[in-house]
C-alpha cells in the first residue's frame, strides 16, 4: 500500500517538474523570437535611413507586430510627426510580448531592447 502512495507522490514531482521545464522552453522560445525580430527590425531602419510613420507602419505590416501580440515602442514620438533622418542617429526600439505559463506565474511579459544608428547599411 505504502509503495502505491509513494508511486503516486513521485508521478506529482515528475509532472510538476515536467511543466516546469515546459515553461523555461516556452520563456527560451519566445525570446528568442522576439530577438530574431528585433535585430530583423533594426537592420531594416538602419538600411532605411530614416525612421518615421511610413517606416513603423510598414514594421508592423511586414512582422506582423499587432497580429502576434507583440508591442513595439521607439524613442521617436512618430505619432506627433516626429521623424529621424540624420545618418549615424540612433533609434532605440523595444519590443515586448505577453505569455502565458503553466507554473511559474499566471501572466508573465519578456522584453527586447535594440538600437538602430540610420544609414549604417545604407547604400551611400
Amino acid at each position: 500500500m505504502s509503495s502505491n502512495i509513494g508511486l503516486i507522490i513521485s508521478l506529482l514531482f515528475v509532472a510538476i517538474a515536467f511543466l516546469f521545464g515546459a515553461d523555461l522552453i516556452t520563456i527560451q522560445a519566445a525570446y528568442t523570437s522576439l530577438q530574431n525580430t528585433a535585430n530583423d527590425i533594426a537592420y531594416d531602419i538602419m538600411q532605411a535611413g530614416y525612421f518615421d510613420g511610413y517606416v513603423l507602419n510598414n514594421i508592423e505590416l511586414t512582422y506582423g507586430l499587432n497580429s502576434s501580440g507583440i508591442t513595439l515602442t521607439s524613442n521617436v514620438d512618430t505619432e506627433n510627426g516626429e521623424s529621424v533622418n540624420g545618418y549615424g542617429d540612433t533609434v532605440v526600439i523595444s519590443l515586448s510580448r505577453d505569455i502565458s505559463l503553466f507554473i511559474i506565474s499566471s501572466d508573465f511579459t519578456i522584453s527586447v531592447t535594440r538600437s538602430a544608428v540610420l544609414g549604417y547599411y545604407g547604400n551611400y
